[in-house]
């Protein structure tokens, strides 16, 4: 015969209990430490609250440098993995000496467009990592959306 030491309701109730000590321990923690609902909306309702929250909502979003890093170190991350050849290739470098024209089709790609956007300019691996490519500024190309998505994996030679 096992004994239980029991903590209901004590110093915390046990989580997902139904029983009536927990349940009364869970409600006196939350009278004690939580907001009421009439905190939160005051808040709402306030005019400073809601521009200091616009001003932290501006500071969130993601600037095209932010995008552009994040995306170098996802492909720096999935070269190491792989063991291959790795260097700090910087996209915005990369489109820039492409002058922004898509490798294989041929259009311009616009600097200021936003994804999902045909003429969105992206970072091409002319040997994909995932088929053991490096990732070298010899081996990365300017692609636009479409046609990346259409290459997938596939290695295709630059035109240029």
């Amino acid at each position: 015969m096992t004994q239980t030491k029991e903590k209901h309701g004590i110093s915390r109730y046990n989580r997902g209990c139904r029983c009536e000590v927990c349940c009364a321990a869970k409600s006196e923690y939350n009278s004690k430490y939580r907001m009421p609902a009439e905190y939160w909306a005051g808040r709402r309702e306030n005019p400073d609250y809601q521009s200091g929250e616009r001003a932290r909502n501006r500071k969130r979003q993601q600037t095209p440098e932010r995008r552009a890093a994040k995306r170098s170190y996802g492909h720096t991350r999935r070269a190491i993995l792989r063991g291959v050849t790795t260097e700090k290739v910087d996209p915005l470098v990369v489109f820039e000496r492409d002058g922004y024209v898509c490798q294989r089709c041929g259009i311009q790609c616009d600097k200021e467009a936003v994804w999902p956007a045909a003429d969105f300019p992206t970072l091409d691996h002319i040997v994909a990592l995932a088929n053991g490519g490096p990732h070298t500024y010899d081996n990365t190309q300017c692609l636009c959306l479409p046609c990346n998505r259409e290459k997938g994996i596939k290695d295709f030679e630059r035109l240029a």
